[in-house]
Formats: structure tokens, sequence, C-alpha cells
């Protein structure tokens, strides 16, 4: 339980700051620019220590590092509530980056453990639940609490929960014995990266993640500004896709437990996630609601089914599963990283309805090669 509460913990201390902002702006006379360098420091600093993180969970175990990542980010959370200088709190959202790339590989090796042997992509899929009840705490309690008590008592009681939940996990946590394989590090991370399975699925999942920032990021602006939206309305819209996200947790472990054909099973959930993304592009209220209900049950299931056959397949038997689940998890952030800035150019270029289009067609260039990937389901391993 420690660890599903530190995973809610996380990804509330991920949302937050950002359902924040324009508290933020006000107090440092900050325009958007400012905000996006708070933004992407926290994305350069998570995708950048994926590996790293993998290769310490390594030298000192999973439940050291993922205690260490929290104890991190929560740290400079806390610090962020309390600095009156906003380069400072661009920094510590590196860092909080930096803490928080350390945590969900050895987390995923943590949590199948957790759960009887072959309900594996069940706990994966209920630690990506935890995820998503955290995002919308982040996202809706946040804002309220920002105006009650101010935002920096705000961030600072969310760090001051992460850094309770991290020492929690001291003593909660149960010791775990990885296998430490014959390879070095750079051997294993060469045979990682030029894995004909890993390539195929990091890209998948980098398309996956393209259909997940661009609803979750710019779905409730888009309502706003195109459909002319009430803010309120647009929020608990937008709210959707967390929703279904959470709703498909538990259901997507259970598919990829009980049905055979992995690939396949990638393939179908990419084909609805972009499915879901592409159907904005009619511009109207009820496609916008059909796609963030589609694009969170969809992504939802494809990152677990996608996790899942990674941390079980024949590199977790050799020894290095949590790194070859970071580089994974690496390349997918890049969608992330990438996917704001082609959207705010299509939409510039071509309007709403047509950079939906494009977004999907460019996130299904990503998902069709999963198919030949070989991938079994979690009963054939």
């Amino acid at each position: 339980m420690s660890l599903i509460f530190g995973r809610v913990i996380y990804a509330v201390n991920w949302y937050n700051i950002a359902a924040l902002y324009s508290l933020i702006a006000l107090d440092f006379s900050a325009n958007v620019s400012g905000l996006a360098a708070i933004t992407a420091a926290f994305f350069v600093g998570i995708a950048l220590f994926q590996i790293p993180g993998g290769i310490l969970a390594r030298k000192i175990g999973p439940k050291n590092t993922v205690i260490l990542g929290t104890l991190i980010s929560s740290s400079a959370i806390t610090l962020s509530g309390l600095l009156s200088n906003f380069s400072g709190i661009i920094f510590l959202r590196f860092v909080t980056g930096f803490g928080m790339a350390l945590i969900f590989a050895p987390g995923v090796a943590l949590i199948s453990r957790s759960f009887k042997e072959g309900s594996e992509a069940f706990a994966i899929g209920m630690y990506n639940a935890a995820f998503n009840v955290g995002g919308a705490i982040g996202l809706f309690a946040w804002p309220v609490l920002g105006v009650l008590i101010g935002w920096r008592i705000s961030i600072v009681a969310s760090g001051v929960m992460g850094l309770l939940s991290g020492l929690s996990m001291v003593y909660l946590i149960p010791p775990y014995t990885q296998a430490s394989g014959t390879l070095s590090i750079v051997q294993q991370l060469r045979k990682i990266i030029f894995d004909r399975t890993v390539a195929l699925v990091s890209l998948y999942l980098l398309g996956m993640d393209v259909c997940s920032t661009i609803t979750s990021s710019f779905m409730v602006f888009f309502l706003e500004d195109k459909l002319g939206a009430d803010p309120g309305i647009a929020g608990t819209l937008g709210s959707l896709t967390f929703i279904s996200s959470l709703a498909s947790a538990p259901f997507s472990g259970r598919v990829f437990t009980g049905l055979s054909g992995a690939s396949k099973l990638l393939l179908i959930t990419g084909m609805l996630a972009i499915a879901g993304v592409s159907v904005t592009a009619i511009g109207n209220f009820e496609s916008a609601v059909l796609s963030t209900v589609i694009v969170g049950a969809a992504t939802q299931t494809a990152f677990t089914i996608g996790v899942s056959a990674i941390q079980m397949s024949g590199a977790q038997s050799q020894g290095h599963g949590i790194i070859a689940v970071s580089w994974v998890n690496n390349v997918s952030l890049l969608g992330g990283i990438c996917s704001p800035f082609l959207f705010s150019f299509l939409v510039t270029s071509f309007g709403y309805d047509l950079a939906w289009a494009l977004i999907g067609l460019f996130s299904l260039v990503f998902a069709v090669p999963v198919y030949f990937a070989r991938l079994r389901n979690s009963a054939e391993y």
C-alpha cells in the first residue's frame, strides 16, 4: 500500500504546480514563457535520468532507489514553496524531475513482486491507476487549496506528504532480491537498445504518449478557445481522460493476463487511441467528450500492456528488466516533450481541426510497427 500511496502523491506533485500557474505568474509577474520554462525543466530532468535511475537500481536495489527518488523530488517540491526567486523554482523543478526519474521503473519491479505470480500486469495496471488518481487530485484540488491557503503553503504541503510517503517506504516495502545478470551495464544497455522488441514497444509508447499528452494538455484549452466552453465545463470534460484511465486500469491488466497475442492487443488499443485523438477533428462537444474517454482508456491499457510485456520478457529473466523499462519510458517521454510544440505549430499553421487529425496520423506512424514485436501475454512467460 505504501507504493500505491507514494504513486498517488508522486502524481499530485507532477501535476499540481501546473494547476497553480496562474497564482505563481501573479506572484512573480511571469509570462507564459516563464511558466513554460518550469514545465520544460521538469521534463528535461525526468527524461535525462531514466536510464541512470535504472542503473542505480541495479546497484543499490529498486527499494532504495524508489525511496531516494521520492525523498529528492519531495525535498525539491517543499523548497519550491519557500523560494522567492523564480529561477530557483525552475532549477528545483528540474531536480524534481530528476528525483521522479528514479521512481517509475524500480517501482514497476516492486509492485510486480507485491502481487501473486500471474497477476503482474494487474499490479502494474493498479500502479498506473494510482497515478491517475493523483493526477486528478493535483489538477482539481490544488487550485482550490492555492486560493484558500496560498500556492506556497499548498506546494509545501504536497512536498511534506511526499517526504512522509518516502519515509513510510523504508519500513513498509519488503526487501527485494533481483537477478544480477551476467552482463555489464554497458553490455546490458547495448543489448536493450538494439533489441527489436524493446525498440518497437518504445516507439509504440512514444506514439501513445503523444496521444495522451496532447489530449490532457490541450483539450481544456481547445474547448474554451475553439468551442467557447465555460472554464468550469471545459475542466470537467477534460477530467474525463483521467476518469476513463482510472476505470480501465484493472481491466487493462486482466486483458494482458487473459488474452493471447500481446502485439495484437497493443495494435488494437493503439488504433483506438489514435481514433480518439483524430475524432476531435470533427470540432464539436460530442467528439471532444468521446475523444477524452477513448484516449484515456486506450492509452492506459496500452501503457499497462507495453510496460508489463517488457518487464516480464526475456530482459527480466536476464537481470536487466528495470533498465529495459527505464529505456522504454525514456523514449516514450520524448512524446511528452516534443508533441506540444508540434501541435502548437499545426494549430497555428492549419487550425485545430486538421491539427488533431495530423497528430493522429503522426502517432499512427509509431504505433503500427508494434504488430511485428515478439510479445506474449503474461500467462506465456
